[in-house]
């Protein structure tokens, strides 16, 4: 992890726990049920119907009030934002509006608070849930220390090959296929003589940070050890398919990159990444994945074999490994496994919806209109991803079912209505950064069409992650940003 990455992190639990502790000990008015909060508030029991599109906590509870009367504060004051900037989609029709709350903080990881300021009505107040941030948190540490180690061992084991005979050789393709495999293709032989040729290359893959040189930049004592490293990953790419990308040119003008903003986007299991690209557009990368885990184990045993005996990897090999990589990704110590459900009747309904192409978003509230049924989820920018639906009828649950598995979503029940949340949040809320920054940065460019010395060196101190996620995502902010850095 960076320096910046981890002050980022260090920020947020601060600010989280601090946050936690400033709240003042109020009454939860859920504590006793729906209907006892309703009764004890009966503005609690009106029926309500709203809709937003990935809009903030604070601006969807704003909304709220106006049309309800009842007032909402969110976060413990007006600077928590990891509460008031959280976004959501909120697609709900004559629900009562006890229950949207309910959803709402139940979904989004929160708590209500209810108070009566003296003889005036009761307010509301939704805040972070102090036990689920903070085992969150410790999640993310844990798995970034476990990230770390394994990069260090990669880039040791780079730098310090093990020197083996012909019967090591075949011992250990049996005892470690991926070390095999690395050996056999002379990709770790290759990446360690380029790591010692560049040692703030070894630096970058071994701390997560992003580096990337050019030709100017390259020495010369690089350029074999490039060869040969693009030599071994184009044999991995020989068994994967029959007509596999053109090489890059190394004689042109080329680029080396270590990591790349979206590599903290990736399941834990990635550790690094390194990509060659020539003038001309065409590169060759290296996903560097940690050697422990059962996918990449299987899938350096399956190229191995296809390697040794001259062939492709089969449809049934790659299946597999795909499979493996999925059920890998879910072991992640942050990452919410997937939910199991109970039969339901109501859920086997059958529902007439149109084709669906589009992101998370989008699909949520064609789905709701479709079905008449109300929904609310999280949203990130990172974890709003492409849904396909087929036009037909089909039932409730299927939809449901299909629509968590190509967004890694979970998707639970409050009442009647639907909540969405994404089984990566942990990772994706530690992403975030103040809606003000953004807001800022947004008008620089709206009034003079670039971004200002002041917002770009704001932005190129926040972590790779997180300009991944925030700025780059942004549909004004990113291509001033691409542009500044293209100057």
């Amino acid at each position: 992890m960076n320096k910046i990455s981890l002050l980022s992190l260090i920020c947020i639990c601060i600010c989280s726990k601090a946050a936690i502790a400033s709240i003042p000990v109020a009454y939860d008015p859920f504590a006793a049920g729906l209907s006892a909060a309703q009764e004890e508030d009966t503005r609690l029991a009106q029926h309500i119907t709203y809709s937003a599109q990935r809009k903030t906590v604070l601006a969807i509870f704003d909304d709220i009030s106006n049309q309800t009367g009842v007032k909402f504060y969110t976060g413990f004051n007006n600077n928590d934002w990891q509460v008031r900037d959280r976004k959501m989609n909120v697609y709900v029709k004559d629900v009562p509006l006890a229950r949207l709350m309910n959803a709402i903080s139940g979904v989004m990881k929160f708590k209500w608070s209810r108070s009566k300021p003296d003889d005036s009505d009761y307010t509301y107040r939704l805040y972070m849930d102090r036990k689920a941030i903070l085992e969150g948190e410790a999640t993310l540490l844990r798995e970034e220390k476990k990230r770390a180690e394994n990069r260090s061992s990669f880039v040791d084991f780079c730098l310090n090959p093990p020197d083996v005979s012909d019967a090591d050789m075949a011992a250990l393709k049996n005892d470690d296929p991926v070390k095999y495999l690395y050996l056999k293709t002379g990709i770790s032989g290759a990446l360690g003589d380029f790591f010692r040729a560049i040692p703030n290359a070894a630096l970058a893959m071994q701390s997560g940070d992003i580096l990337s040189l050019d030709s100017s930049t390259l020495p010369n004592a690089s350029l074999e050890p490039l060869r040969r490293l693009v030599d071994g990953i184009g044999e991995i790419a020989s068994t994967e398919s029959s007509d596999p990308e053109a090489k890059p040119d190394l004689t042109k003008s080329i680029r080396v990159q270590v990591n790349r903003p979206s590599l903290a986007l990736c399941p834990a299991y990635v550790l690094g990444i390194i990509r060659v690209m020539d003038e001309t557009g065409r590169s060759i990368g290296l996903p560097i994945i940690d050697p422990n885990c059962a996918s990449e184990k299987y899938i350096a045993g399956a190229t191995a074999a296809a390697l040794d005996e001259n062939r492709q990897m089969t449809d049934l090999e790659q299946q597999q490994s795909d499979s493996l990589f999925n059920e890998d990704a879910i072991e992640s110590d942050s990452v919410e496994p997937p939910m199991e459900h109970q039969d339901d009747p109501s859920l086997e309904r059958t529902i007439a919806i149109p084709a669906i192409s589009c992101d998370l978003s989008d699909t949520l509230r064609k789905i709701s209109e479709a079905s008449n049924i109300s929904i609310v989820s999280d949203s990130f920018n990172s974890g709003d991803l492409s849904v396909s639906l087929e036009a037909g009828k089909v039932t409730f649950a299927k939809v449901l079912n299909s629509v968590a598995s190509q967004c890694s979503y979970n998707w639970m029940q409050f009442d009647d209505i639907i909540a969405f949340r994404d089984r990566y949040w942990v990772k994706h809320r530690s992403f975030q950064i103040p809606e003000a920054w953004m807001q800022r940065w947004r008008q620089d460019v709206k009034k003079t069409g670039k971004l200002s010395p002041k917002s770009l060196s704001e932005i190129k101190s926040l972590a790779p992650s997180q300009i991944w996620a925030n700025v780059l995502s942004d549909d004004i902010l990113s291509t001033a940003y691409e542009f500044e850095l293209a100057q």
